[in-house]
Parts: structure tokens; sequence; C-alpha cells
């Protein structure tokens, strides 16, 4: 029985170093994504592109790694993370103080800035929309937004849903007035309801930037490297073009 246990324990023991070696270093780099989220990252016949899938695709080369995009609901990215299932969260995440707490980020690839999406061209503002109802997805910073907003006036009222097309779909069944999301992913999918014929308006309510980054487990050895992939695709123009691939003008 004693042996039983020394060879359990041996294989134990081997299983847990090499999760670890494998923790510091990976050959795939487990990549989570909403991949819902045009022109960021979405299914085009099958296949997954977009302006950060492009990143993320150009950072492996970089650090030499390969990638593998894990397609997981916006809220559980940062939670999948700190489990240990991915290795890196890319899906426009914004590096917000409270997100610091719990995952560590790299240097920033994109600023966004905050947009309402609505069906109603008069609806300009937050205090247009009193009484009125909000899409949001969860988890995300326009989520924390509009919860700070309702705290302030009771009049706030907002829709949560983990999946993008499901927010598109209330606001073309009229369940919801507008959308909070980011200023590019707004234009894209207006251009996509004008080809089907559904009219929509696009109004800048804040005057802030946010900083789209890569997040990471706080123990990440990836950091350094990561960043350094970020200043060399910036000082290259790389992403600057794949920019230009991705954004409609503005």
């Amino acid at each position: 029985m004693f042996k039983n246990f020394l060879a359990t324990l041996s294989i134990i023991l081997a299983l847990s170093s090499c999760k670890e070696e494998q923790k510091v270093n990976p050959k795939v780099l487990k990549i989570g994504m909403s991949i819902d989220y045009p022109p960021f990252e979405f299914y085009q016949d099958g296949k997954p592109v977009g302006f950060e899938v492009d990143i993320i695709n150009e950072i492996g080369k970089l650090v030499k790694k390969d990638i593998q995009l894990m397609d997981l609901p916006f809220d559980g990215i940062l939670a999948s993370i700190k489990t240990g299932k991915i290795d890196l969260g890319c899906s426009a995440i914004s590096a917000t103080e409270e997100r610091k707490k719990s995952v560590h980020f790299s240097k920033p690839y994109h600023v966004s800035t905050l947009v309402l999406l609505t069906i109603h061209k008069d609806l300009k503002d937050l205090k247009a929309l009193e009484n009125k109802k909000i899409g949001v997805q969860s988890g995300s910073i326009y989520e924390n937004y509009l919860k700070e907003k309702q705290i302030q006036n009771s009049k706030i009222q907002f829709q949560s849903l983990s999946k993008v097309p499901e927010l598109l779909q209330n606001l073309k069944n009229k369940t919801i007035d507008a959308i909070l999301l980011g200023q590019r992913e707004a234009i894209t999918i207006q251009k996509n309801f004008k080809k089907q014929d559904f009219t929509t308006f696009v109004h800048d309510i804040v005057e802030s930037n946010n900083e789209y980054a890569i997040a990471m487990s706080k123990d990440s050895p990836l950091i350094e490297k990561i960043n350094q992939a970020i200043d060399e695709l910036t000082a290259s123009g790389k992403i600057e073009e794949i920019e230009r691939k991705w954004f409609e003008k503005d």
C-alpha cells in the first residue's frame, strides 16, 4: 500500500510540475474573447476575424507563441483568467482601476469613446433617455457607468445581456431604445443596420477615453513580452494598418 501511495504521489507531483511549466512557458496562448463584437471580433464564414483577432495574432508572432482563441461570455473573461482557464483576455477590455485590483493589464493598444446607438434621432444624452430603456453588455464598463448614473437618477433604466447580438435584436424589436457602447463598434453596427434598411443614430455622450488593453493574471510572466510586442506594433505602424483595415473612416 505504501508503494502505491508513493506511486500516486509521484504522479501528482509530476502533473503539478508540468502544469507549472506550462503556465510559465506555454507553447500555446489561450486567448479569451467574446466573439460577437464587430469590428473587434466576430465570425465570418465560421472563422473568427476582426481588429483584435489580427492584433493578438501579430502579438503571437512577436512572442513566438501559437494563438488559441476561446469564445467566452464577456463577463466571464476576467474570471477565466483568475482560474487559469485562459492566459490572456483580449476583447475590448477597458483597463479600469477596479479591474486592475484583480488582473494585470498590458499597455493600451486602442482608445475608444462612449456613444449611444439609438433608434431615436432626438435621444442625444442620458437626460433624454429618462424613463426609456438602454441596453448594455453584462460586465462591461458601460454597465458600470449606467449603474452609477442610475444611483444619481432613478429614472435611468437599463437592460444587461451577455451577448451583443441579443442587444441588437432587442433594439430592432424596439424593446430597448438605445445601446451604450464604444464608438467604433457603434459605427460598424450602424452601417450593417443601414444595409437592412433599419435606421439608427450615433450620439457621443461622454467626453472621456477608454483604453483597451490585454488582461492577464497578476503573476503572469508574459507582461513584459506583451508590452514589448505592443510597442513594436505601434512603432512599425502595424496597429495603425490594422485599424485602417477594420474601422470606418471618421
